[in-house]
């Protein structure tokens, strides 16, 4: 089994560089034809099912990659919703940085670790749906870094900016777990048979992971 794990396309938001986190904002115009690029260079690849959070800029890259692969229906899961940045969502990150600095604390800010084991509660559940099938999740930036590092305890480190806009990541179930294949591939790069990516060498810093 795989699973194809897709970062949503851009908003205006990822443009201003603002913590989005559970706020519902849509795709720009570049979002949607990044999203496009995404299915043309997923076509091909057969699905038994394609997984969305239900936050708006998510279910919309899902269903524009749908038409691409099947057109398979979108289903929406909560445990796929973005990493919650409690009292910093709709800040920038200068202005996030500075509203810690003020309060301290972390701005009520969901854990790395709950958001992560969010995801992996439903890659365990995916896998006992479909254990000989692939299946195509879209979700978001940091959700997606929070999984890819608990499923490696920690070798792979990433900020949500290490996966682009639309960026491709593939997982394979094994029988001792998942491993990571490739991760953040931005469309126009990724291949069905590319090999293996090497983990990065160098943690990013936590600010990043918006």
């Amino acid at each position: 089994m795989a699973v194809y794990l897709v970062r949503h396309g851009e908003t205006n938001w990822n443009i201003e560089k603002r913590f989005q986190g559970q706020r519902d904002i849509p795709l720009n115009e570049r979002g949607r034809a990044q999203a496009m690029a995404s299915g043309k260079a997923l076509e091909g690849i057969t699905f038994a099912a394609v997984f969305s959070s239900p936050l708006h800029r998510a279910r919309q890259t899902a269903q524009i990659i749908a038409g691409y692969t099947g057109g398979a229906k979108v289903v929406t899961d909560e445990r796929l919703i973005e990493r919650s940045f409690g009292a910093l969502e709709g800040m920038t990150l200068p202005e996030g940085q500075a509203y810690l600095a003020a309060h301290g604390g972390t701005g009520g800010q969901e854990t790395k670790l709950s958001a992560g084991s969010r995801m992996e509660d439903f890659l365990a559940w995916a896998a006992g749906q479909y254990p000989e099938q692939d299946i195509l999740v879209v979700s978001h930036g940091s959700i997606i870094c929070c999984t890819l590092s608990l499923i490696t305890n920690d070798r792979l480190a990433l900020s949500g900016y290490d996966i682009p806009n639309g960026g491709i990541s593939r997982l394979r179930r094994r029988e001792n777990g998942w491993k990571v294949e490739l991760y953040g591939v931005a469309p126009e790069k990724f291949r069905p048979d590319l090999p293996d990516m090497p983990f990065p060498a160098v943690r990013q810093p936590e600010e990043n992971l918006v």
